[in-house]
């Protein structure tokens, strides 16, 4: 076990699940969506036991959300972890004011791991805190892949990220956006301090970090202003690596001077943008702020978005990946997960990618293909279903054909819907049969 390491997870990640949790009536908190029949909080704590920390605070800012989030720690989950919760109702959406009450209190350990409770990755943390300690960094962020760029208006499916990152990890410039830039500002000392700087756009920040506990309650004490994580303390800690206590003067105020740098050339197809600076000062950083590059046979996702999350639910359900988060078998022949007892009826069809959950009913001649089936449905006679996540206890009627869609929990499809992209909410029922495609049906 990793004695002197905490592990803090932001629990109000995912609220960009909203539309799923909403109503209240099925699944009120976001990191408690299923994937794959598992709630999305239980891969953290499974990504976290595996690297040995076993001692985690869940800190969130809504009551109910931490009131239900409790009751499951006690009744449904049976991990190595001991977890407890903090709730703060003042803090907003400022998650480092909840950082802030916790950090002085873990005067046991080291090092702290602060994860949103929206990643899901068999990233092994040991090689990041192994990183960490060798460089002696104030901070080690996980950095992986930014998300690929659709549509004709070439905007982001998500905010964009920019760094540059120097050959040796550390992180000279670091800007998260909501939308793209035409300019990033650069401190002027770090323009002065590296050669060559390289702005990408293609990395993206995975919400997984290693404090240096000291420093940074510290730093929290002494900067009250400090609320947003990617907004404004990791900016500030890139700033903050550049002081030297070797040079008078060089202080964080004397750091706030900046150069705006246009980003125009790293627009549109292209993700980097080469700087070269006439100065040359390069030191050891004092306070470094480092990079972990997601290996790339490793997954690591953020669960932001529907459509992140629908495509999460398969993701760990392939062949390749699903041993290391599914506790199931798969199937002999088919490779699918079937949690026994099933019902099945005559010539029923589940296919590779797919899992069926305990207690569910398959009718005659169904079909299911990369699909998620939550404990307890009725899948009718002749339905077909294809790309689609299905929460617990849902009843999907006879002739039916879906695709590319999410239905929560106790919902009720009659018979003979066709439905193309959509998204139901709990306790839902349909009741017309009809073609549907793009649409949304909550209370």
């Amino acid at each position: 076990m990793v004695a002197t390491v905490h592990a803090i997870v932001l629990v109000d990640a995912a609220r960009e699940l909203g539309a799923l949790t909403a109503d209240n009536k099925g699944c009120p908190v976001g990191v408690l969506l299923p994937i794959a029949n598992k709630p999305m909080i239980s891969y953290v704590l499974e990504t976290l036991s595996r690297s040995g920390i076993v001692n985690v605070t869940l800190a969130g800012s809504n009551e109910d959300s931490m009131r239900l989030l409790s009751e499951w720690c006690r009744s449904g989950y049976s991990g190595p972890c001991v977890v407890d919760t903090l709730c703060d109702g003042n803090c907003g959406k400022a998650p480092v004011t909840l950082i802030r009450q916790l950090v002085p209190k873990l005067t046991g350990c080291e090092n702290i791991v602060v994860m949103e409770g929206n990643v899901v990755t068999d990233l092994a943390l040991r090689a990041q805190m192994l990183a960490h300690d060798m460089k002696e960094a104030l901070l080690t962020m996980v950095v992986g892949k930014a998300p690929v760029e659709t549509g004709d208006s070439g905007k982001s499916v998500a905010p964009t990220d920019y760094f540059s990152i120097q050959p040796d990890g550390v992180i000279s410039v670091y800007c998260h956006a909501q939308e793209k830039l035409r300019d990033v500002r650069i401190a002027e000392a770090c323009l002065s301090k590296h050669v060559h700087l390289t702005i990408r756009k293609d990395c993206r920040d995975m919400k997984t970090y290693i404090f240096r506990r000291n420093k940074l309650s510290s730093i929290l004490e002494e900067n009250p202003g400090l609320t947003d994580i990617q907004k404004h303390l990791i900016p500030y800690l890139v700033r903050y690596q550049l002081v030297s206590s070797n040079k008078v003067g060089n202080s964080m105020a004397t750091l706030d001077r900046t150069s705006s740098t246009n980003l125009t050339a790293c627009s549109g197809s292209e993700s980097h943008l080469h700087l070269q600076s006439m100065k040359h000062d390069f030191q050891q950083q004092a306070h470094a702020v480092i990079a972990y590059r997601v290996p790339q046979d490793v997954y690591c996702e953020l669960i932001d978005s529907l459509a992140s999350y629908s495509s999460a639910n398969r993701d760990v359900l392939a062949p390749h990946i699903a041993s290391k988060f599914i506790d199931l078998k798969p199937n002999a022949r088919s490779d699918a997960f079937i949690d026994s007892p099933v019902e099945f009826g005559n010539k029923v069809t589940v296919g590779n990618g797919s899992i069926v959950g305990r207690g569910s009913t398959l009718g005659d001649r169904c079909s299911i293909k990369r699909s998620v089936v939550g404990p307890s449905c009725h899948i009718g006679a002749s339905s077909k279903i294809i790309n689609c996540v299905i929460h617990d206890g849902v009843n999907i009627g006879d002739g039916c054909h879906i695709q590319n869609s999410i239905i929560c929990c106790n919902a009720v499809i009659a018979n003979k819907i066709s439905m193309k992209d959509c998204q139901v909410g709990a306790e839902v029922t349909l009741a017309d049969p009809g073609n549907y495609k793009s649409e949304e049906f909550f209370d």
